[in-house]
């Protein structure tokens, strides 16, 4: 016979760890944007207090524990502060698109050379996830309770042999943090440490860390070119949230040079800040560079610029980036066609409707590109055209789970030419699969082990 007291605090001890661990969920930015711009009335309303729109826009964790008193969130030693030390375009079309469900038999010729799972270098491939967290109390708070912890987003940097080299927290908010890459096994971070942005580069390898250089001002964006010796950055003041156009300068160290002057977008401090984004994204021939200025997901200014000239032409429809090959920007589309995938000719600036979706991959095969889509997932030839849509090879099983979410803001990671990365949601769990699109080879990959 047991002891009900026991029995009883068996459960209360079970109760009270499920209270207070923490939870986390992924953040679909573009959709909490639009809906807090709509509850407060539309792009000209008033500002909310900062705090407010930020708790609303974030991928929260709340931390509750019994009785309203207040559980903190454990964060392991070692985890660093990073930082401290002109031709007309064409809407996306209105006529019905491609779905994401599969239409046509898969492609009869054959595929591309892919190289097979098992040569995959696992150890050298690198990636880097981001989340958000967030505290919070029970409500009403107790009278007694603690100061709440500041929030944070949380870079994890590995390889994709189950290994997490580096975490850094960085600064929470929109416009003050960005990652990129990877570039090789590079992941470049801008991180705003309140009176300077720090830019750094971390090796996915053993996750050290080398400074590249700091701005009294704003970095928003920034990425390195493919070869990896040059960053191209966005610079705002940060007096006045004024943007002072596109700028590079050498990885090795040296003056900086600006490309394009701003401002490009509106000023960070208007109306909407804690939503305003910006993103650059760089065509693999390193020719072209595309810089973005969103709110949120509801509306972004698109400027496709000619890197050996400083040539810009503006581009219409195009959302938050998927991906980019030498002659496509493919993106989400903007409302009212943001359950559209859309892509921009990088010379003439022309948007069309691709697909149908929110979640896809830009992936080469052979010498063409294929965008990979939907849930299942259908692929589709990435030039102009009324394209087929067919199915990956083979009867694979897709993990448990998985989806097959856009290496945007919270996902980055260096495959080889014809794998995608699908990936577990919550992304903390750490658990993703390969695939292989030419051939329908899965690999499972995870869990990972932290530094």
């Amino acid at each position: 016979m047991t002891d009900g007291s026991d029995e009883f605090e068996k459960r209360l001890a079970q109760d009270l760890r499920a209270w207070t661990d923490p939870a986390t969920r992924r953040a679909d930015w573009a959709l909490e944007a639009r809906e807090v711009i709509a509850a407060a009335g539309g792009l000209g309303a008033a500002r909310r207090p900062s705090r407010e729109r930020l708790v609303m826009l974030s991928a929260a964790v709340v931390v509750l524990a019994a009785g309203g008193t207040l559980a903190l969130l454990n964060i392991r030693p070692g985890i660093a502060n990073l930082g401290e030390s002109p031709s007309p375009t064409v809407a996306p079309s209105e006529t019905p698109g491609p779905s994401a469900s599969p239409v046509a038999e898969p492609t009869p010729t054959p595929p591309p050379s892919t190289i097979p799972g098992e040569e995959l270098p696992l150890d050298q491939l690198a990636w880097w996830n981001l989340e958000y967290y967030d505290f919070g109390y029970v409500e009403p708070p107790p009278s007694d309770a603690s100061p709440l912890p500041e929030p944070y987003k949380l870079l994890r940097i590995g390889t994709l042999d189950g290994r997490i080299s580096a975490e850094f927290r960085l600064n929470p908010n929109w416009s003050h943090a960005s990652v990129s890459g990877p570039v090789g096994t590079d992941v470049l971070v801008a991180n705003d440490g309140g009176d300077q942005t720090l830019v750094t580069v971390v090796s996915a390898i053993d996750g050290s860390r080398t400074d590249l250089f700091a701005s009294t001002g704003l970095v928003p964006a920034a990425i390195l070119s493919w070869d990896g010796t040059t960053v191209y950055y966005v610079s705002v003041d940060r007096g006045s949230g004024v943007d002072a156009g596109l700028w590079s300068r050498p990885r090795a160290g040296g003056a900086e040079t600006q490309l394009v002057a701003g401002p490009l977008g509106e000023p960070i401090g208007q109306p909407f800040d804690d939503v305003t984004v910006w993103w650059l994204t760089l065509s693999p021939d390193d020719e072209t560079i595309v810089v973005q200025w969103c709110q949120g997901g509801v509306d972004c200014r698109t400027h496709l610029v000619v890197l050996a000239t400083g040539e810009r032409r503006e581009a219409t429809g195009a959302g938050w980036p998927i991906g980019i090959t030498d002659t496509l920007f493919v993106a989400d589309g903007v409302p009212p066609h943001d359950d559209e995938i859309v892509s921009v000719d990088l010379v003439t600036g022309e948007t069309r409707m691709v697909a149908r979706g929110n979640q896809a991959q830009v992936v080469r095969l052979g010498s063409g590109w294929r965008l990979a889509f939907g849930q299942p997932v259908a692929l589709i030839d990435l030039v102009p055209g009324d394209e087929p849509i067919y199915s990956i090879p083979g009867d694979g099983t897709d993990r448990p789970g998985t989806s097959l979410y856009s290496l945007q803001d919270r996902l980055g990671v260096a495959l080889p030419d014809g794998w995608i990365l699908r990936w577990l949601d919550p992304e903390w769990s750490n658990l993703g699969q390969l695939v292989n699109i030419a051939t329908g080879e899965r690999l499972d990959i995870g869990p990972f082990i932290g530094p």
